[in-house]
């Protein structure tokens, strides 16, 4: 009986979608308001309501971004578009809302935004890290030093996001999953299949360094993201 029941509204679904645009659909009020009310679901009764955007911002713009309050999701990004059929695509859409509230829920921006100050004027953030050989100690000269410069402490800056971003974006999806079952992994787990789909290996990778394309630090980021992937 539930199946049948499933398939119906299923038949349903694509009978409506047929009816109307991929573009109609994703950028409609009724979705916005559908994925407000989710949020305010998955955020608690006393959370404060976090605004959806849905951007149509193209394969290579945005993916999705929030600042804890509000969250913007781009409905043509190419980790979207690399499905066939739109409902595939909305499962991946919903991948990007699901990853995006779980850093409002298990991120904590108030300390993410103090460690980009800290390095921002020049000092590293949290402990300052202890040397345990003279040769550790010369290198934390050099490091606070090139920290003070400028020119390097946004290097420094650009570093620790990413890092930063890779750490806590397996962190928070586990999380979210954990707590929310099904309904957060399926499409969570879609948008790492496109992930995965669109990565580079080792060998494209050496290939684009020795070519000049990539440069050695960039090289090692983007093998560390595939790593945590």
């Amino acid at each position: 009986m539930e199946k049948s029941i499933r398939q119906q509204v299923k038949a349903l679904a694509n009978k409506k979608l047929d009816a109307m645009s991929e573009k109609s659909f994703f950028i409609s009020s009724k979705l916005t308001q559908y994925l407000e009310a989710l949020s305010g679901t998955i955020c608690g009764r006393n959370a404060k309501p976090h605004r959806i955007r849905v951007v149509s911002d193209g394969e290579n713009g945005i993916t999705a971004y929030t600042d804890g309050a509000e969250v913007t999701l781009n409905w043509q990004s190419h980790l979207v578009r690399f499905f066939s059929t739109t409902v595939e695509r909305f499962v991946a859409f919903m991948g990007f809302f699901y990853h995006e509230h779980a850093h409002i829920l298990y991120n904590d921006f108030t300390a993410m935004e103090r460690a980009f100050s800290s390095i921002e004027k020049g000092y590293f953030y949290g402990d300052t890290p202890v040397p345990r050989t003279e040769e550790e100690e010369e290198w934390l000269d050099h490091l606070e030093a090139a920290l003070a410069t400028p020119d390097y402490s946004k290097i420094f800056l650009e570093i620790y996001r990413s890092l930063n971003n890779t750490v806590i974006d397996v962190h928070d999806e586990e999380r979210m999953i954990e707590d929310h079952g099904r309904m957060a992994s399926e499409p969570i787990l879609k948008i790492r299949e496109s992930l995965r789909a669109s990565g580079c290996t080792i060998e494209e990778v050496e290939q684009d360094v020795r070519d000049g394309k990539l440069s050695k630090l960039s090289a090692m980021d983007n093998l560390m993201l595939e790593y945590v992937r």
